[in-house]
């Protein structure tokens, strides 16, 4: 097989881009590794960093430090459930049960990260929110930290109300479609 000089430095060429290629993507991986370690070195070192397991940790005051020291236990909302004044009066709520959460995320106003704050309090199911008076609900909102608000905002008391008793007619009527 005989080959021309253009052919040859065509075949140079492509080789030595596929190797420079190659290079190119073994530094950026390197890299990126590179960074990972540093940052895991500093999250690990620095009590305030921000990271991918606590993306809004804010700079904690001397009242937040003193609370570290003694952290005030989850709300207990195991309590059986009230009938409820209004239009739902007289529903009796199954026993509250842990082993099957139900999807808070289906109530308007409750994302992921607020849903997860919820079990963190151990408010896992509909009939809890919903069997909450002011004053439990007030607390439960205290504890809430940057959603502080939202529960009584977007009425989510009321939406678990309708959804625990099933109800979904009267929830997608006031409050729109149930989502998935």
């Amino acid at each position: 097989m005989n080959f021309d000089t253009q052919t040859l430095l065509i075949v140079a060429g492509a080789v030595l881009a596929v190797v420079i290629l190659i290079l190119l993507v073994l530094r950026v991986a390197r890299r990126r590794q590179s960074i990972a370690a540093s940052a895991e070195k500093r999250i690990d070192g620095d009590p305030y960093a921000v990271s991918r397991d606590r993306p809004y940790h804010k700079e904690a005051g001397p009242a937040a430090a003193a609370a570290a020291d003694d952290p005030e236990p989850p709300l207990d909302i195991s309590q059986p459930a009230m009938p409820l004044p209004g239009d739902i009066a007289g529903i009796a709520f199954p026993p509250h049960s842990t082993d099957h959460p139900d999807e808070l995320t289906k109530l308007k106003g409750v994302g992921p990260k607020l849903e997860t704050l919820l079990n963190e309090q151990g408010v896992t199911r509909y009939e809890q929110l919903a069997s909450l008076d002011e004053a439990g609900l007030a607390a439960l909102e205290e504890r809430l930290g940057a959603f502080k608000g939202r529960l009584t905002r977007d009425r989510v008391v009321e939406q678990a109300r309708l959804l625990a008793s099933g109800d979904t007619a009267a929830f997608e009527e006031k409050f729109g479609k149930l989502g998935s």
